[in-house]
């Protein structure tokens, strides 16, 4: 999934959070290090730059 369809819904939001929680646990992972380079480029709209914190806080508050 793009990440601006990821942070257009709080569902997605949710979804993203548990399918990443699942991955960690099922491959006996410690942490999650997601580091989105260059926001706002390659065609992603402005408001994906402000989603960026509020899905990162989400999904730490999952784990």
């Amino acid at each position: 999934m793009k990440f601006h369809k990821t942070v257009e819904s709080r569902a997605n939001m949710n979804r993203f959070a548990q399918n990443a929680i699942a991955f960690m646990r099922s491959h006996n992972l410690d942490g999650l290090d997601m580091d989105w380079e260059f926001p706002t480029t390659r065609g992603s709209p402005a408001t994906d730059k402000q989603a960026y914190a509020p899905k990162n806080v989400r999904a730490k508050r999952e784990v």
